[in-house]
């Protein structure tokens, strides 16, 4: 069954089950505590390096939007459902979420210039060879430092690029990048993304050539807020 992430902390499946990591710590209509109080549990009996703290960290503003985020209103004893359902009502103007107590909100990433070159390079490199390319091979920032990360790593929610499975900063164009740089085919214009998850596209699509001379607009991605009932 595919999961859909709620937060940070846990992550709520299909069927209403929460789980930090692997262990079940709830289902939808449990209060938040006691899914917490198993998180908790569960870091005591068995340390995952690769999962987050479910000790609530101190609130801080969002670097990127440094403004006071409206703070979920939900009762420790209100139901995990509740919690769920309220997050993501304010999840594109920002929140804060009550389990894990991060902030949290949707952005609208559209396919800009930076992308689209990225991608160009990408499948240039692809025509030499099929190894996996470093983000410092495709955009260089200067001969003395090149540069080291790029908005073209979003492609991935795409599917015009191909992120390598262990190692950091090393990509592939995929069959549909390649067709789209060469302009067979066109892409959702925006993606909005959630988490590290694109949860939904924009309908109205982009070719490459107008993707390479789109600039990118930071006020008018964390101003959309066209979410699930907007513009798919």
């Amino acid at each position: 069954m595919k999961a859909a992430k709620h937060c940070g902390l846990l992550r709520r499946e299909r069927d209403g089950r929460w789980f930090y990591g692997e262990r079940l710590v709830g289902i939808d209509n449990e209060p938040i505590t006691g899914a917490l109080e198993g998180a908790i549990a569960a870091v005591a009996d068995e340390p995952d390096p690769d999962l987050p703290d479910p000790r609530p960290p101190p609130r801080q503003l969002s670097l990127v939007w440094p403004v006071e985020a409206p703070v979920v209103a939900v009762d420790e004893n209100e139901s995990l459902a509740t919690a769920h359902r309220q997050v993501w009502a304010e999840l594109d103007q920002g929140t804060w979420c009550p389990c894990c107590q991060r902030h949290a909100r949707r952005y609208a990433r559209p396919l800009h210039a930076e992308m689209a070159t990225f991608l160009v390079g990408l499948v240039r490199k692809g025509e030499e060879s099929k190894k996996w390319w470093h983000i410092r091979e495709i955009i260089p920032g200067g001969e003395e430092v090149p540069k080291a990360s790029t908005d073209g790593a979003y492609l991935v929610h795409w599917g015009l690029v191909r992120r390598h499975p262990e190692r950091k900063g090393l990509y592939r164009a995929t069959p549909a990048g390649v067709a789209f740089v060469r302009g067979r085919t066109t892409v959702p214009k925006v993606a909005w993304i959630y988490d590290g998850r694109a949860s939904h596209f924009s309908k109205e699509v982009i070719g490459i050539r107008q993707a390479l001379e789109l600039k990118l607009d930071v006020l008018s991605m964390l101003t959309d807020r066209a979410g699930p009932g907007g513009d798919r």
